[in-house]
């Protein structure tokens, strides 16, 4: 997930327009980099400023794998143990 934040208001006049254009122009930007760079960078867990021209923009990201989580729910419902020493361990 990526969270995109624009500051509107007096001290940053811009129409809702024009902002959604901001955050778009910087979700184009993060994804050519993520992309270039072989997918290993990541926008970090809590809001963070980034400068586009005279403007800035705040954004943060979230690594989830809904798949995953599919999964561990399945595996943490049917009570499998996950080590030698789970009590759950069938011997």
């Amino acid at each position: 997930n990526i969270d995109v934040r624009v500051p509107l208001g007096e001290e940053h006049p811009l129409s809702n327009a024009e902002a959604r254009d901001l955050a778009l122009d910087f979700l184009g930007y993060y994804l050519d980099q993520y992309f270039r760079g072989g997918r290993e960078i990541l926008l970090p867990l809590d809001y963070q400023p980034y400068q586009l021209g005279d403007r800035t923009v705040w954004a943060r990201g979230d690594v989830t794998n809904p798949k995953l989580d599919e999964m561990a729910d399945e595996i943490i419902a049917a009570g499998v143990p996950l080590s030698p020493d789970d009590p759950r361990h069938r011997r």
